[in-house]
């Protein structure tokens, strides 16, 4: 009985400790703009919601180069 206690609880502590994925971004994620971008935003949609200050993005030039970002908003 006490292993199946500990199987059960080990299962649901899976799910509890999963990390926030990237469902969706626009533009795409890993993508090379072909031209300049239309807009000054980038969209990213996770499976739930993220805390901020525990996130990051980088944007970095065809060469590699960092871009700076301006401070992210969540909706």
């Amino acid at each position: 009985m006490a292993i199946s206690a500990a199987i059960g609880l080990a299962l649901a502590a899976t799910e509890a400790m999963a990390h926030p994925k990237l469902t969706s971004s626009a533009p795409p994620a890993d993508g090379i703009a072909r031209a300049a971008p239309t807009t000054k935003e980038i969209r990213l949609n996770f499976s739930e919601g993220v805390i901020a200050k525990f996130s990051g993005l980088e944007l970095r030039d065809e060469s590699g180069k960092s871009i700076a970002t301006g401070t992210p908003a969540s909706t």
